[in-house]
């Protein structure tokens, strides 16, 4: 059943209350800093309450069903809490929903499944925002509703005709429904503060709960989830109430006795602010900082010799040598950062970087730490990623995600460097071979109407083991996309394969389509199906049991008929929208 956000805090209330006899139980996904957020929001939520609960990081669905079999069998009415996961597949049915529990689903995935959205299905509560717009729900099903003696028709029963013409019509909306793909919904961890602002405590922790909304909004934006309509109104709406904040108006500087001017002290203090479209600039250097962000590294199309003279001949034109854009950005004298930001807005258009800026927010405390969402986002997802500095996976997801959770609440700001240290490494690979497959067209195959390029035959060994997590193949894949929406005439759906972390006989593959995936309702990403579907068609093993479907493990002997098979489902799916076009 869905609820909308007028109620989301009686979704709390009733969280809370089921809590008081029976500890609540959270599965929560290890896939993204998003889920990590809304759990932090939730834990201060329920911690100032004095309401027991147990968490369980998971990173897919058959662990959430293992887990799911454990909960005892006892009847005592008992709240389930699912932090993006569970959203997009049959609760109950995955869960083993027992009597007396109920499911509080927090997912940004979509789109929802039908049996969880039903009204009739009191069991399961999925919190879906207003601001997402409206959608219409097919009716899920159901032996009930398709059978040929039910009729809703009041007028009488109905011709076998008639209920045959029924069905069909309800299973083509079900299909049409499913067939838009993935794409994504209001990030739980706004949701998660939204419930927190309803119950003021959202000056919890100093207002942490308000810093995790921005953190899962900036993490939705960053790795494309988020259109930057959607992100600028979630910007807007985020900064009437950082500016509503206690402290929003103390003065950032000081001044001694002689007069001296010095920084003020600040006590966890949000700022709203315009910031650099180049990654980690606080924690680089300049230079590397534009060289290996996505933003500069398509416009100027720096895996070329021609782009990175066009970078250089850019510093030029600002005054900055590259002796000082190639020192820690923080040690740069506030003369020279002055002089590039001013010059950048005169000379960066000519170089094709326009809208060099965005707008989001910075975090300050005491005079040591001062990051922005951005920042945070990459180092925590960094974590969850468990790269360590050998540069391979280190520990399990739940390892992982405990880490995150440790960095992510800044008490630990040296895990979070950490992090950012990683993401860092992970950056400079994905250029690395992003510029390996942009270098030559015969690195990246197409197949039909799809690109594919396999890391397994082109990476680097170096490299190749820092992409055995999905996230990380996922960033490898959205940069050359994006590169190649630039430089390529036609733009087509790109498949990209790498390693796979569990076995050596299998091959993880991730799936991007010729736009970004975001919040668009009309049309997501399609290989969350067709990926499922080549599998089977051609018998091969398989794993697809991810919370994030455009992402799959197959068989590396497997492979060739897999991306044939793939090709050829694309073609049967461009062929039905040139004929729904028609």
């Amino acid at each position: 059943m869905l609820v909308g956000a007028n109620n989301f805090h009686y979704a709390y209330a009733s969280i809370r209350d089921e809590g008081a006899n029976c500890p609540v139980l959270i599965y929560v996904s290890t896939a993204e800093v998003d889920a990590l957020c809304a759990f932090r929001t939730l834990k201060m939520m329920l911690k100032s309450d004095h309401v027991a609960f147990s968490a369980y990081p998971v990173s897919e669905y058959d662990e959430l069903q293992r887990l799911g079999a454990e909960i005892p069998d006892d009847g005592l009415q008992r709240a389930i809490v699912l932090i993006n996961c569970g959203g997009t597949e049959d609760v109950r049915a995955v869960m083993g929903l027992r009597k007396g529990a109920r499911a509080y689903v927090f997912d940004s995935h979509r789109p929802l499944d039908l049996v969880n959205v039903s009204a009739d299905n009191q069991d399961v509560l999925v919190m879906r925002d207003d601001k997402e717009g409206e959608e219409s729900f097919p009716e899920p099903h159901s032996d009930d509703s398709d059978s040929d003696d039910s009729s809703d028709d009041d007028e009488g029963p109905e011709s076998p005709r008639t209920r045959r013409v029924r069905r069909q019509e309800r299973a083509r909306d079900r299909a049409a429904y499913y067939a838009r793909g993935s794409f994504y919904g209001r990030a739980s961890g706004i949701i998660m503060h939204d419930i927190a602002y309803k119950l003021n405590k959202d000056r919890l922790e100093n207002y942490l709960p308000l810093w995790l909304a921005v953190v899962s909004m900036t993490d939705q934006y960053l790795h494309q989830r988020l259109s930057h309509e959607m992100y600028t109104s979630c910007v807007m709406e985020l900064a009437t109430r950082v500016s509503a904040m206690s402290n929003a108006d103390q003065p950032m500087t000081r001044y001694l006795e002689d007069g001296t001017v010095v920084n003020a002290f600040s006590e966890r203090r949000l700022q709203y602010n315009e910031e650099f479209r180049f990654m980690l600039l606080r924690h680089w250097t300049l230079y590397d900082s534009m060289l290996h962000s996505n933003y500069v590294a398509t416009a100027l199309q720096t895996w070329t010799e021609r782009g990175r003279a066009n970078l250089n001949s850019l510093f030029a034109h600002v005054g900055i040598s590259l002796d000082v854009a190639k020192q820690k950005y923080k040690h740069m004298e506030p003369e020279k950062m002055k002089q590039f930001e001013e010059r950048l807005e005169q000379y960066g258009s000519s170089h094709g970087l326009d809208n060099v800026k965005f707008w989001s927010f910075q975090y300050s405390h005491g005079y040591s730490v001062k990051v922005c969402a951005a920042d945070v986002v990459y180092g925590a997802t960094a974590l969850l990623e468990g790269l360590g500095e050998s540069g391979e996976g280190d520990g399990s997801a739940a390892d992982n995600f405990w880490r995150a959770a440790q960095a992510l609440s800044l008490g630990n700001w040296e895990e979070m460097e950490s992090g950012i240290g990683h993401a860092i490494r992970l950056q400079q690979a994905v250029m690395r071979q992003g510029s390996v497959a942009l270098s030559s067209s015969a690195h990246i195959r197409t197949t039909g109407s799809l690109r594919c390029y396999n890391l397994l035959d082109h990476g680097s060994p170096a490299d190749v083991k820092l992409f055995t997590h999905p996230l990380s193949l996922l960033k490898l894949a959205l940069f050359i996309q994006d590169a190649l929406r630039l430089t390529r005439n036609r733009i087509r759906p790109l498949v990209v394969i790498g390693p796979s972390s569990e076995d050596d006989s299998f091959a993880l593959i991730v799936g991007v389509t010729a736009k970004p995936n975001t919040d668009d309702t009309s049309g997501g990403n399609f290989f969350t199906y067709s990926f499922k579907l080549a599998a089977e068609r051609i018998n091969a093993r398989f794993k697809h049991g991810s919370f994030e479907a455009s992402i799959i493990q197959v068989a590396k002997r497997d492979l060739g008929q897999f991306i044939e098979a793939l090709s050829d489902i694309d073609a049967e799916r461009l062929a039905r929208l040139r004929a729904s076009a028609d």
